[in-house]
């Protein structure tokens, strides 16, 4: 007799499990649909620049820089938007991690490309 009733206990104990399951699967499923779960998931959308534009607005970067030195680096860097300097390190290959880092270490790992790629081109 005891068998059975530590069995009844045990299929009672498993039906107050299967109800509170189901109150929280309904609470996830509440969770879910709510407007700042579904907020959450919608990512931004980056605003979409043309590669050749990024390229050739480096390569003016680049020529005013030569000019002008790093003040112009620094002041181009400060006039745009971050997305766009984003961009412009993707496009032209730049292994700057831009969207972690700040605008003005940005600035100075550009300077530093560009110091590279000046000392390589001069003239021996």
């Amino acid at each position: 007799m005891s068998k059975s009733v530590s069995i009844k206990k045990i299929k009672n104990r498993i039906e107050k499990i299967e109800k509170l399951l189901a109150e929280i699967k309904k609470e996830v499923d509440n969770l879910d649909t709510s407007p700042r779960a579904t907020n959450k998931s919608r990512k931004r959308e980056k605003p979409k620049f043309e590669r050749e534009k990024l390229i050739s607005d480096y390569k003016e970067l680049y020529g005013k820089y030569l000019k002008s030195g790093p003040k112009i680096v620094k002041e181009f860097i400060n006039s745009n938007k971050k997305v766009y300097i984003e961009m412009l390190c993707k496009a032209n290959n730049l292994p700057i991690d831009a969207h972690n880092l700040s605008k003005d270490n940005i600035a100075k790992e550009i300077i530093g490309w560009m110091n590279q790629a000046r000392v390589i081109s001069s003239k021996v």
